[in-house]
């Protein structure tokens, strides 16, 4: 598909924008080399690939879940003794928040 100077003018309204000759130029190359590669993209195998298999092992039931039930705990201090750092009785781990919250 070639990308005509009506397109680029069509494209120029919408955008509510005025280009010059060499940036129409530059902007119709690049909207080639874009459909180019989404023509490229749409040849690869995609979700569809495989898709029956897929399908097949998404209707097999799945197992069952395995009962909650408490479970021996681990011991307090062999935990934190194994922590690369520790503060008190916690895990010490590096701040993930900036101070202002972010």
């Amino acid at each position: 598909m070639t990308i005509s100077e009506s397109d680029i003018k069509r494209l120029e309204e919408l955008a509510r924008i005025e280009l010059d000759p060499g940036e129409r130029e530059l902007l119709g190359m690049q909207l080639e080399r874009i459909i180019e590669f989404v023509r490229i993209l749409g040849d690869a195998p995609g979700p569809a690939a495989g898709l029956e298999e897929r399908r097949a092992a998404m209707s097999r039931p799945a197992a069952a879940p395995r009962g909650d039930s408490p479970g021996e705990c681990l011991d307090r201090d062999e935990v934190l003794a194994a922590a690369p750092e520790r503060e008190d009785d916690f895990f010490a781990v590096p701040p993930v928040l900036d101070a202002d919250g972010s």
